[in-house]
């Protein structure tokens, strides 16, 4: 939230171009629905697949900065997160990763900056740079959490720090066993430290009441900040969590799912 407005950038599909990326931006989310899109593969640089974005505003170079993949971890600045046109040229991070990483998320604290990710194979990974150097300097890659079950730490994790108090907090999505994708939440004392289970549905279908049921499984998301920083501070107290969902009936292929976003309200907590 920025200057009076949610700016999201997203993940879309279509059969003639592939993975690409969108923009949207409204005040509310009560105007989401009607809010235009920007197709990212109009701004130079952005054509062929890119996917996976998250957005914040790094405060050593006064810049926004994109990243997501190509498939590699990749990175684009602009100074005004609300013109999707501005973007620069994008550029890798590194390339030399763990095979199938995908979906980078990156956060920093007071020295050093993150890039955490998974392999659809179970693992969840991160890499680690001195924050004077990013976004490069990276250096190897540490093995954080591994299952047996590929689908247990699958893909489109996020970390976030916790407000007025220590410690943070990392979400990785599943795929459970009734073929529904879920959250479970994990938390950690610093970024490079051990990472214990917090929940293992922080959502999903059996704790998610609807008003109308739209939608199976909780699927790549975000929660919403209190802030827009690389420090990506949320407040433990009533978290929204922004996810896609795909109707119970659909059937077919996944990269063909009519995704929808939808907004998740946090009952307890606090």
């Amino acid at each position: 939230y920025y200057n009076g407005l949610y700016h999201i950038y997203a993940t879309i599909h279509t059969s003639n171009k592939g993975y690409n990326m969108v923009h949207l931006s409204f005040s509310d989310f009560s105007q989401a629905n009607n809010s235009a899109w920007y197709y990212m593969d109009n701004t130079g640089g952005f054509s062929g697949y890119k996917c996976a974005p998250q957005l914040f505003y790094f405060t050593p170079h006064k810049l926004w900065y994109l990243i997501f993949q190509d498939p590699y971890p990749t990175y684009s600045t602009n100074t005004n997160p609300g013109n999707p046109a501005g973007w620069s040229t994008p550029k890798s991070m590194f390339t030399n990763m763990p095979s199938g990483a995908i979906d980078f998320f990156s956060i920093c604290d007071d020295s050093s900056c993150y890039l955490f990710f998974s392999d659809d194979a179970g693992d969840w990974y991160r890499t680690e740079t001195a924050k004077s150097n990013f976004p490069g300097g990276w250096g190897g890659f540490t093995r954080v959490l591994h299952s047996a079950g590929k689908y247990t730490y699958f893909e489109a994790s996020w970390v976030y720090k916790l407000t007025n108090q220590p410690g943070y907090v990392a979400g990785i999505e599943g795929i459970g066993s009734d073929g529904q994708r879920y959250y479970q939440a994990f938390t950690a004392s610093s970024l490079g430290g051990t990472w214990t289970e917090l929940t293992s549905e922080f959502a999903s279908n059996k704790n998610v009441a609807y008003t109308i049921k739209w939608n199976d499984g909780i699927s790549h998301g975000e929660l919403i900040r209190a802030g827009y920083d690389e420090h990506l501070e949320v407040n433990p107290c009533g978290l929204k969590f922004l996810y896609q969902g795909v109707s119970q009936s659909w059937s077919g292929s996944y990269d063909a799912a009519p995704y929808k976003l939808g907004l998740l309200t946090a009952t307890s907590g606090c």
